[in-house]
């Protein structure tokens, strides 16, 4: 039911009514000297009371409408707040309890009809006998339809009866009755001065007689008078000793000569805030001051900023004198009444503007009422979801606070109002609420919380309404593979009108139609049940579900939350036309937006390098970026496109963007697609060079279009890119998304065509239907050509290049940008790098652009959005990654999110952190690259078997292999990558900041070009780096080099660390170089990375790695910088430093070990350089470096150019001086070394320094002594022992390794270790190491078959003791070859032991031979390639082979003959000598040695024994022992 609403409860708030004569002023004032201490205020009785009738027409019509403070006129007839009867001619009564007795002298009517001839009020104290206090002197209808009775003197009662006695049809034919809308009983109530008994304080006094106690004395002789001057602001204050409710002020002035002053209030009479501003002098001696809201404050003050010296006092008499003076300053808890005289403009007005309060119940709220010829409108509450627009009131669960506004007119003049706070009575009072309002960034907007809590289980579901099933699907998907990723629970999705317990309950359609399109209602009992009016706030209400989950350990607490958004638009723009971005970010950045309920993602799709004119006549080689698959083409449109418009480095395809902007759209992020022109063009005039600004006069002419010459062609040109994406079936811009047409920076010679061309540009989009959008720029290019504004949003970038007032007024819908404020540049130095997070959340509000002030509920206040620009590129490139921009976008998102959706109140800015630390980033996002890890070890690959498993417990097992090889490595085995395609692929992708790679590495001799070891679609790390040729990484856009150059066929061992900002290489555990901003390669060096492929699809590294490890704190044992002496005990002193200011000053700064502070040489007055800096270490320390960190913050001042350094090692020792030298002028580490030698004392001197102004300075934001450190080799080998597996190596080897290990780690932990100790620990360390025996991969081939040699011989015919050698060989033999553990070592032992035993055999008796033994043997030989034996012996070998074969083939050859030629041939075989191939192993020290994998025999000629000639070894032996016999 409308109901217009005015205060209920006890106020002193005046009603401004259209009938304003009628009211009689409420303050009283004595005529003496002395004031009384109250105020007097009147009070309508009736609102506490109750009310009965005789008689009622309707419920709705009853007599308790009468005294409800409602009148509403203009309402519908059945939501009118009124008392009426049926028709009759017989007396209406309506009797009104007040509940207790109350004095009163006035009586208001407001009548529905001016029907009413007679009636009569009467008062009683028991309700029976009444005492009659007016009745109506005529019997003639009333002229008015307010009546005001006003009694000669106040009276007392209970009860008060209204008896209408006569009354006709007047307006009404036909329908005699009577009927009212309020019957107000009025009488007077007191509040005191509650500056009596404060104390005051002045800024100061004319005299001590006029001092500030007088102004709390109330007594109008004494006053207070300032100080005789204009130098200072004047103000006096008053301190109430506790805090209290305030509402207004009585200023009682001596003269009216303030033109300048405002209220401010304080908590701790320190910090103030404005409470009232007033900017002319008052109108009144007795100067009443109304507050906007009741403040409660224990401090109060008035400040004069400005005053005449000229003005009439209290007797009319002109005072020329430089004081402002105040006999009087009063304070109350309650608004004053004004005399209604002084109300003549819109100002007095609003300074004296009443606002109804609202009660519980009403479904309206009332205007505040203005004096007769001033009009009144409502702008709107900051939350439409309570207050809406028509003023219609959708009631809160819980009492809230809104925020209104109001615009007054009189006339041609208008003004808005400040914003009053309101109160909107809820269906719960706070104090009823149990649980505590769940953390939810942003905070929900309403909660009430009951006992107990909801908690997931294995049976929860997502139950969705089955009338909602397609609105409702995308939340059900997301919404359930969020829930799971997060809980690590499957939930199933059904579709029910009722959930169960432990269910999530969604459904549309509710009732409470003030949630509108972003709000939902959502209460947590034994289910969590979520209602909304649309799609986009249920989903809203899986986000906070997903937060409080996420939290809570998997439980909500009961209650229920009205939640919604106060502003409209809460955005992020990104520029991704100057730098490239994966779609894949652009995801995430969504996912997280709507993770914080963001709603507007605009997407800044080209625009080009800033600073063109670099390029001079070349400035089409500047970079610029569409980022867009485009049909325009080099070549098309009859010749005029010289070029391709979309980027060739990254783009979209349209297929993916349209897919973009949808699924953004089902999460409530709206994406706003912007190509910016007509400035900012340079991607498309690089298309249409002919379009390009002719005039050279503006100094980017390039990438402006021409609006001059060219104008219609530069329109159609730029109009035909949009409806490449806004036209078709299908299109990539739908209807339903908002389209930026850019519109800024454009040059200021062309204003006229400009504003042409953007209202061309914005009826263009307007004409296909969509919303509009543009950047402001028409303040600064002003005109006399129109451009519309109406349904157009402007983003309010600058407030000179769009003034947010004139915007406004010309009826813009705005969205605060304000640079200033919400632009990030990083790394540019000028805007911010990151946004001041905390400045937002407690001091900004997006209705407040650079001062001026759009009421938050107003139609054409939006909302804002913050936005990163990527001008650092080009020439100007700093190396930002997408890692640092999600980085800003995400510091900032929290706050902002906060402020847009609601007031950001509930947390201080420190427990939103926690808050924000505790949720992380959305489910299924990963914009940081966070790898998923057991440990800090995120995978390690030892590469000892060709099935490359991770032995971190992680399981990220290589997935696929190309053309890699399992070789001999540094540890046992690795990985071999032949270049070109070679690689293995693992399960990741990336992995961001922190992170650490380490691994051994040898570079083939044969190596060229690049060298790609770690490969990813984000980029790669490189042991050669192309140009450089040195250990490096690239991402999109960049290549970085470490100072250092991987030596090729040497085992190195490298790590390489990546931070934001900076990436770090070690080698062999020592830091070689540092990329960062400030140090090598002077640009951003943040390091993701990339896993995807160790080698590369197509320029692989081509040698061999191993023992790699991924973690995210690095692989070194030890991280101790042994080389760095302690400084925290250290006393310095220096002849040369500024006072402490901020970050900088006393030289221990220079001492800290934290780089922000530094010591600075004085300044402040200036001392000129030298800068004598000593130090005392308190012991003898072996030093020899000294290190110089220059100041880290940027700027340049005070690096030190020119030094000496001195030292000594007693106090009474002379210095000697040990370094000097020039150093180079910028912020890098610089490392002065010289002989090492014993030293307590150091005296440092900086001669010379960079500054300005003709002075020169130093400063050192750190000074690092390094000593030589004894145990740096034991060190070193201990790390390198702990490469080694135990599950590798046979059991002897590594117990003595293990020792050996254990001893080193003692000596090492040993501070006072002798060399001798620590000689002796690494040597024997080193040892144990090269004594290592491998367990794997042993070849025993060659032990068979000789195993099987040995078993065929006939032992009969060799003597036993021969016979009993070869059986304790070959049972050795038969022993070694069933042992799984024996080494390769053992087996060739046992080989060689065996074939011994075999050639040592000797026979009984003499055996005789014949042609078929030599057969054999020629057979044998005759299998041997000679290609693979020396020179040397080949040609005896053929001599002795021919022989033989030709004994063979002599018919009558004699067994003597035969004889000669077998030995002869045996012989020349046993001196033919192998050819050497001699694969190489490194050993444990990485010196290589050859692989003994060679087995080793007593005559060569056995290893030709083919399988099928193993039944000729007995004869062949056999021949052998003869021959050595007979020797």
């Amino acid at each position: 039911m409308e109901k217009t609403k005015v205060k209920k409860l006890v106020t002193s708030a005046i009603t401004l009514s259209m009938a304003f004569s009628t009211l009689a002023p409420s303050m009283v004032f004595a005529t003496d000297d002395v004031k009384p201490r109250d105020i007097v205020t009147k009070v309508n009785h009736a609102l506490n009371g109750t009310a009965t009738a005789n008689n009622s027409e309707t419920s709705y019509w009853g007599p308790d409408k009468a005294i409800d403070g409602i009148v509403n006129r203009d309402a519908a007839k059945p939501d009118q707040s009124r008392w009426s009867t049926n028709m009759g001619t017989t007396p209406m009564v309506l009797t009104i309890d007040l509940k207790e007795e109350k004095a009163f002298s006035e009586f208001k009517i407001e009548w529905e009809r001016k029907n009413i001839k007679g009636f009569n009020i009467s008062i009683s104290n028991d309700n029976n006998e009444y005492t009659p206090v007016y009745t109506k002197p005529d019997d003639s209808n009333i002229t008015s339809l307010t009546t005001t009775v006003t009694l000669e003197n106040s009276v007392s009662a209970r009860y008060v009866k209204l008896t209408v006695d006569n009354y006709d049809d007047t307006e009404a034919a036909g329908w005699a009755s009577v009927s009212l809308y309020e019957f107000e009983v009025l009488g007077e109530e007191s509040y005191e001065n509650l500056a009596v008994g404060a104390t005051a304080v002045a800024s100061g006094s004319e005299t001590t007689s006029f001092g500030p106690a007088n102004v709390v004395d109330e007594n109008m002789k004494t006053r207070w008078a300032s100080t005789a001057n204009h130098d200072d602001d004047k103000w006096i204050s008053l301190d109430f000793g506790t805090a209290k409710d305030i509402a207004s002020v009585t200023l009682k002035w001596e003269r009216r000569n303030a033109t300048k002053y405002k209220i401010q209030s304080s908590k701790n009479g320190t910090s103030w805030e404005d409470v009232k501003t007033l900017t002319k002098a008052p109108r009144e001696f007795d100067d009443i001051i109304n507050f906007d809201n009741t403040i409660n404050t224990r401090y109060l003050r008035v400040v004069v900023s400005d005053f005449e010296n000229l003005a009439e006092d209290r007797d009319g008499k002109s005072v020329n004198w430089p004081t402002v003076s105040l006999y009087e300053f009063e304070a109350y808890a309650v608004k004053q009444q004004v005399d209604s005289e002084q109300i003549v403009t819109i100002d007095d007005v609003i300074n004296n503007l009443v606002i109804p309060a609202v009660a519980k119940g009403d479904t309206k709220m009332a205007l505040p009422q203005v004096p007769e010829g001033f009009e009144i409108e409502f702008i709107g509450a900051d939350y439409e979801q309570i207050l809406d627009r028509d003023l219609t009131i959708h009631q809160p669960i819980v009492d809230t606070i809104v925020s209104v506004n109001y615009k007054v007119k009189k006339g041609n003049q208008e003004k808005i109002t400040g914003a009053y706070n309101v109160t909107i009575p809820g269906k719960n009072s706070p104090d009823v609420s149990i649980n505590a309002k769940p953390k939810v960034v942003p905070e929900l907007a309403e909660w009430v919380g009951t006992e107990g809590s909801f908690t997931i289980s294995d049976d929860s579901r997502i139950v969705i309404n089955p009338a909602y099933k397609d609105d409702l699907a995308y939340l059900a998907k997301t919404f359930k593979a969020d829930y799971q990723a997060q809980t690590g629970k499957e939930i199933e999705v059904v579709y029910a009108n009722t959930p169960g317990a432990h269910d999530f309950y969604f459904t549309l359609g509710s009732s409470d139609t003030g949630l509108k399109e972003e709000g939902y209602l959502m209460t947590v009992g034994d289910s969590v049940k979520v209602e909304a009016v649309d799609k986009t706030g249920a989903f809203w209400a899986t986000q906070s579900i997903l937060q409080i989950l996420k939290q809570n350990s998997n439980t909500i607490p009961n209650g229920q939350t009205r939640d919604y958004p106060k502003y409209e638009v809460r955005g992020f723009m990104l520029d991704v036309g100057r730098m490239p971005y994966s779609l894949d970010i652009l995801k995430d950045i969504a996912k997280n937006m709507a993770y914080y309920k963001m709603n507007d993602f605009q997407v800044h799709l080209n625009d080009n390098y800033i600073w063109v004119e670099d390029y001079g006549d070349n400035a089409f080689d500047a970079y610029s970026g569409f980022r867009l698959e485009s049909d325009i083409k080099a070549g098309g449109n009859g010749g005029l496109n010289q070029a391709d418009l979309t980027s060739k480095d990254v783009f979209y395809t349209k297929d993916q963007f349209r897919t973009f902007i949808q699924e953004c759209r089902d999460m409530g992020v709206a994406v706003v697609p912007e190509f910016d022109t007509p400035a900012h063009s340079l991607a498309l005039t690089k298309v249409r060079p002919d379009l390009a600004m002719k005039d050279k006069s503006v100094a980017r002419h390039w990438d402006h279009l021409d609006l001059d010459s060219m104008y219609d062609e530069s329109l159609a040109f730029t109009q035909s890119i949009f409806n490449e994406y806004m036209n078709g079936d299908d299109p990539v811009f739908d209807q339903n998304t908002t389209v930026n047409v850019g519109t800024d920076e454009y040059d200021g010679k062309y204003a006229e065509n400009f504003r042409q061309y953007t209202d061309d540009m914005l009826k263009f989009i307007q004409d296909t239907g969509r919303d509009v959008r543009l950047w402001g720029s028409l303040s600064m290019r002003k005109g006399s050509t129109p451009v519309r504004s109406e349904n157009v949003q402007m983003n309010i970038w600058n407030t000179s290049w769009a003034n947010p007032n004139e915007m406004y007024k010309q009826g813009f819908d705005l969205i605060n940008m304000v640079d200033g404020t919400l632009y990030m540049v990083p790394g540019a130095g000028y805007y911010n790098d990151y946004l001041n997070s905390k400045n937002i959340y407690n001091n900004w509000q997006p209705n407040n652009m650079g001062g001026t002030i759009i009421p938050a509920g107003d139609e054409q206040m939006l909302g804002s959005a913050y936005a990163i620009w990527n001008d650092m590129v080009d020439k100007k490139a700093n190396g930002i990654s997408e890692y640092d921009i999600y980085d800003r976008f995400e510091k900032a998102l929290p706050a902002m999110s906060s402020k847009l959706w609601g007031d950001g109140q509930d947390l201080k800015y420190n427990e939103l952190n926690e808050v924000v630390n505790a949720l992380g980033t959305a489910p299924n996002s990963n914009p940081r690259d966070v790898v998923t890890s057991k440990s800090d070890t995120v995978l390690n690959y030892d590469f000892n078997k060709s099935e490359i498993v991770d032995k971190s417990g992680n399981e990220y097992n290589v997935v696929n292999k190309k053309n890699v090889a399992t070789v001999a490595g540094k540890f046992s085995k690795g990985l071999e990558l032949s270049g070109g395609e070679s690689f293995i692929e693992t399960p990741l992708a990336d992995m961001g900041p922190n992170n650490s790679v380490s691994f051994w590495v040898k570079m083939d001799k044969d190596a060229t070009g690049e060298q790609v070891l770690f490969e990813s679609d984000k980029g790669s790390i490189k042991m050669s780096q192309k140009d450089t040729g040195k250990v490096g990484f690239s991402r999109i856009g960049y290549d970085y080099s470490f100072n250092y150059e991987l030596p090729k066929d040497e085992w190195v061992k490298l790590e390489i660390k990546g931070y934001a900002n900076k990436a770090e290489l070690y080698v062999n555990g020592e830091l070689v170089d540092t990329l960062a901003k400030n140090a090598t390669g002077g640009k951003y060096a943040t390091l993701t990375l990339p896993l995807e492929r160790i080698g590369s699809k197509t320029t692989s590294f081509k040698g061999i790695i191993d023992n790699l490890e991924i973690s995210t704190t690095g692989s070194q044992s030890d991280d101790t910088d042994y080389t760095k002496v302690d400084s925290s005990n250290f006393t310095v002193s220096t002849d040369n430093e500024n006072p402490q200011a901020g970050n900088e000053g006393p030289i221990t700064y220079a001492f800290d070990n934290n780089e922000v502070t530094f010591w600075h040489s004085n300044y402040s007055p200036y001392q000129a350089l030298p800068a004598t800096v000593e130090i005392d270490m308190k012991e003898v320390h072996t030093i020899n470096q000294f290190d110089y960190l220059p100041r880290q913050d940027g700027n340049t001042n005070g690096q030190i150019t020119k030094y000496e350094l001195y030292i000594k090692e007693n106090a009474a020792d002379e210095y000697q001086k040990v370094s000097e030298g020039e150093l180079a002028a910028n912020a890098s580490l610089k490392k002065i070394t010289f002989d090492a030698a014993n030293a307590r004392y150091i005296k440092f001197v900086a001669l010379e320094g960079t500054g300005n102004g003709g002075k020169s300075f130093a400063c050192a934001s750190e000074f690092t002594v390094r000593q030589i450190d004894s145990k740096a080799e034991l060190r070193k080998v201990v790390n390198l022992a702990a490469n080694y597996e135990k599950e590798y190596y046979t059991t002897a080897s590594w117990n003595d390794f293990e020792t050996a290990l254990t001893n080193a780690q003692m000596i090492l932990d040993k501070a006072d270790a002798s060399s001798t100790e620590i000689d002796d620990a690494a040597s024997a360390l080193k040892t144990a190491i090269d004594s290592l025996v491998e367990i794997g991969d042993v070849v025993k081939t060659e032990l068979e078959r000789v195993i099987a040699e040995a078993q065929s011989i006939d032992t009969t015919k060799y003597t036993d003791k021969t016979v009993d050698v070869l059986k304790t060989a070959l049972v050795n033999a038969i022993s070694i070859n069933g042992n799984e553990n024996a080494t390769q070592e053992e087996v060739n032992a046992a080989i060689t032991a065996l074939t011994n035993a075999i050639d040592e055999l000797e026979l009984k008796t003499d055996v005789s031979v014949d042609k078929t033994d030599l057969e054999a043997l020629l057979n044998i030989c005759g299998t041997i390639d000679l290609n693979n034996y020396q020179e040397n012996g080949k040609a005896e070998f053929k001599a002795a082979y021919e022989y033989a074969l030709s004994i063979f083939n002599e018919a009558d050859a004699t067994e003597q003959e035969i004889r000669d030629a077998m030995n002869r041939l045996l012989e020349a075989k046993k001196n033919l000598k192998e050819i050497e191939v001699t694969p190489t192993d490194p050993d444990k020290n990485g010196q290589d040695k050859p692989i003994d994998n060679k087995v080793e025999t007593g005559d060569n000629i056995n290893v030709l024994y083919s399988a099928s000639g193993l039944a000729l070894a007995s004869i062949v032996f056999y021949f052998s022992k003869k021959r050595k016999r007979s020797n």
